[in-house]
Order: structure tokens, then C-alpha cells, then sequence
């Protein structure tokens, strides 16, 4: 059965303390217990590297909202305003830190508040109003000039 690698060990059986077959069997149930710690070893450092990743991904993607919001406060063309907003309005997930930003430069930029009710740049500001719990003096702002 060895030579046909269906086995990879054997013993007699003796089944007392500390002959061949009792040492061949703790030996695998040591082997066994060492090969499930390693195991979840392996399996905590795989959650952690995935962790790690998951935390880059939402790092990058803050990074890259963070960017848009500068973008669009620095924006100087009715063009570039435009562009920006089409990339705004594909995120779905704001703070209210970031809000508050977006609703300032609607109203103090005036690249943005000049263009407000063109059909993309209204969109997205009525989406931050109606989908965040978010009001300061610039969303009422906001409002009355969405809804005029």
C-alpha cells in the first residue's frame, strides 16, 4: 500500500502506552493541531491584508473626492466646472464635512453659483439636498435658487 501511495505510514497493532502505533498516532494528532494554528495564522494574515487593501481603496477614493471638491472650489471655466461636476455625480457617499464644502462653493464660487441651475450642476446639488441630513445657511441658499 506504500508503494501504491495509499498509505503513508503503518504500524503494528500495539495498542499500549508508548509503542510504535501510539507514538504514529500522537504524532499525527500533533502534526494535525500544528497544521490547524498555522492554518489560522495564515487565514488572520490574509483578513489583515485585506483589511489593509479595503482601508487603501476608501484612502484613495477620499483622496480622490477630496481632489474634486479643490477642483471645483479653483474652478475658473464654465467648461472646467462642468467636467467636474460629471465627476462628482457619480459618487454616492459624502461627509458632511465635504457637503458643507460643496454647498460653500456653490454659493462663493461664482463659476459655480453663475451655472447652479444648469441641468448637471442642479442635479447634483439636489441630490446632496435631498440625500444627506445636512442644512447650514448655503443649502438654504442652495434651495431658493434651485427652486426659483
Amino acid at each position: 500500500m506504500i508503494k501504491d501511495n495509499r498509505i503513508k505510514y503503518f504500524a503494528s497493532a500495539d495498542y499500549t502506552d508508548g509503542s510504535e502505533l501510539d507514538i504514529l498516532v500522537k504524532s499525527i494528532i500533533d502534526r494535525t493541531s500544528a497544521n490547524e494554528k498555522l492554518e489560522n495564522i495564515s487565514f488572520e494574515l490574509k483578513d489583515e491584508v485585506k483589511k489593509s487593501d479595503e482601508a487603501y481603496i476608501i484612502n484613495e477614493e477620499e483622496e480622490k473626492k477630496e481632489s474634486l471638491i479643490l477642483s471645483l472650489e479653483d474652478s475658473s471655466s464654465f467648461a472646467n466646472t462642468h467636467t467636474i461636476i460629471s465627476q462628482l455625480l457619480v459618487i454616492d457617499k459624502w461627509s458632511n464635512d465635504q457637503i458643507k464644502n460643496l454647498y460653500k462653493i456653490a454659493v462663493e464660487n461664482n463659476q459655480v453659483n453663475w451655472i447652479l441651475t444648469d441641468y448637471d450642476v442642479a442635479e447634483f446639488y439636489k441630490r446632496l439636498l435631498e440625500n444627506f441630513d445636512y442644512s447650514d445657511e448655503n443649502s438654504e441658499k442652495i434651495k431658493l435658487e434651485l427652486e426659483s
